[in-house]
């Protein structure tokens, strides 16, 4: 037969102690079904409770043994244990000091079980009241204090959900977000003026000796200028005509010239060259050594 250390859920009340055991060695896995009053067994002791229940259909023994923190009322009636549906059982200890948080559901030696978890929905029932005492009867800090909700020996810094948690959370969040928001501003910056800086291959100096303009920069400030005779002209034709120039000034700058190869003659004048070619004839090549 299979042992398996089963998964719970613990919350606390100023009197009592509360367990929700689910036969599974998980918490979000699916209970083990089949297992029946007869084949549990349940005892308290001071400072211990033990569970152990079996289902014979599934050849699995479920097994929980905690060591509590403070000590429990040993009357029968103090304690309940009852099975529930769909694989569950519950279990209701008694406080030997009435009026007492824990804290913490098991002794500060003892190893937290990882499928061990804080049972939400119970302890929202039982908020601690103004004033309570530890596990001795003396008297503690107010209701307010969240101590360990999750049972492993150490104090918790607050509760989760609280509302000063999640305003922390909001905050660290808004400023890492602008701080992000910050960083790709800069960037932008840096590539913008990167991209100003270069500019174009050809430089012109301004005419108020500032830094050197690229020539597209020369060219909207020329076309733009009081007396240009460009001031009418709608920004669609000025692009084209600014377009225009920048070409022309950059096929300059490469060779001189709007194309790169060589300069081609005219139609006219190559037909002319054939007919005076066709009217002399063939030359002697003396002839044709002295023409040339």
């Amino acid at each position: 037969m299979r042992e398996i250390s089963p998964a719970f859920q613990w919350a606390e009340s100023d009197g009592q102690i509360f367990l929700n055991v689910k036969f599974a060695h998980k918490w979000d896995t699916p209970a083990t079904l089949g297992v029946k009053e007869e084949t549990s067994s349940f005892s308290v002791a001071a400072k211990k409770v033990t569970l152990v229940a079996v289902s014979e259909t599934k050849h699995k023994r479920f097994t929980l043994d905690l060591p509590l923190y403070g000590e429990v009322d040993l009357a029968p009636e103090s304690s309940q244990f009852s099975l529930a549906s769909v694989g569950r059982a519950t279990i209701t200890l008694t406080k030997e000091v009435p009026g007492t948080r824990w804290g913490q559901l098991l002794s500060s030696d003892a190893t937290k079980p990882k499928n061990m978890h804080v049972w939400w929905a119970m302890k929202e029932k039982h908020p601690p009241q103004q004033k309570s005492k530890d596990k001795n009867g003396k008297g503690g800090g107010d209701g307010d204090s969240v101590g360990d909700s999750d049972g492993d020996g150490d104090e918790d810094e607050e509760e989760e959900g609280s509302d000063s948690n999640s305003e922390k959370k909001a905050k660290k969040k808004k400023a890492k977000k602008k701080k992000k928001a910050s960083k790709k501003k800069k960037k932008k910056k840096k590539k913008k003026d990167s991209k100003k800086k270069s500019g174009d291959s050809v430089g012109w100096d301004s005419d108020d000796g500032g830094d050197r303009m690229s020539t597209w920069q020369w060219l909207r400030s020329a076309a733009t200028a009081p007396g240009s005779g460009l001031g009418s002209m709608s920004a669609l034709q000025t692009a084209v005509l600014l377009g225009v120039c920048l070409f022309a000034l950059h096929a300059m700058g490469k060779g001189g010239h709007l194309t790169d190869g060589p300069r081609r003659k005219p139609r006219w004048l190559v037909e002319k060259e054939e007919a005076d070619d066709r009217g002399r004839g063939p030359q002697p090549a003396g002839n044709k050594a002295k023409a040339s």
